[in-house]
């Protein structure tokens, strides 16, 4: 895995799923995904003492973690072993994290200026004519305290040199695309 879809898959990870999670969950759930996707896997093997080393947590709680985390469909067993050995967990990384969290990505933090870098630089001259067509469509079904909401934050947010209503329409853009649409736009 490259370094930008970790990156994207962390970032989706801590503010979207985790805190969408119970704090046992969460926290078992960080160190699956720390031992499976951020090493290029789909697999690990730990035993519950592991987990209660690694989180602090009493063993009850880890093991009412790891049945939530299987619940919600973040984590399976691979292997029938016994409970007292490790186990075989594959972690499915959350595809449509709408079914785990209806948390929003906070379009101020992904217009933020990270040290120079912003990932949708200028990308209201990058659209697509579809994704032009799906910004007017979107940008007409808004409720007025959508409508409201967006243009204060445009408004906050603007800097010397920049357009209220590109910001806007940038706004709309990074909080109505899903993430795979947006995926296109990122980088210069």
């Amino acid at each position: 895995m490259d370094l930008k879809d970790f990156y994207l898959k962390f970032i989706d990870l801590t503010d979207r799923v985790l805190p969408a999670l119970p704090s046992a969950e969460s926290s078992v759930c960080l160190h699956f995904f720390a031992r499976t996707i951020a090493v290029g896997s789909e697999t690990c093997r730990l035993s519950y003492s592991d987990l209660m080393q690694l989180t602090g947590r009493t063993v009850g709680t880890v093991k009412t973690a790891i049945n939530g985390l299987i619940g919600k469909g973040i984590i399976s067993i691979e292997t029938k072993e016994s409970p007292r050995s490790k186990r075989t967990y594959k972690f499915h990384y959350p595809s449509d994290i709408k079914k785990i969290s209806g948390l929003q990505r906070d379009p101020m933090l992904l217009l933020k200026d990270f040290g120079g870098i912003y990932a949708y630089e200028g990308i209201l001259n990058k659209l697509t004519q579809d994704d032009r067509e799906l910004l007017e469509i979107l940008r007409d079904s808004l409720s007025i305290e959508e409508i409201k909401k967006l243009r204060k934050m445009a408004t906050d947010s603007l800097k010397a040199g920049e357009n209220v209503e590109d910001k806007y329409n940038e706004l709309i853009i990074l909080t109505k695309f899903g993430p795979e649409r947006l995926k296109r736009y990122e980088g210069g």
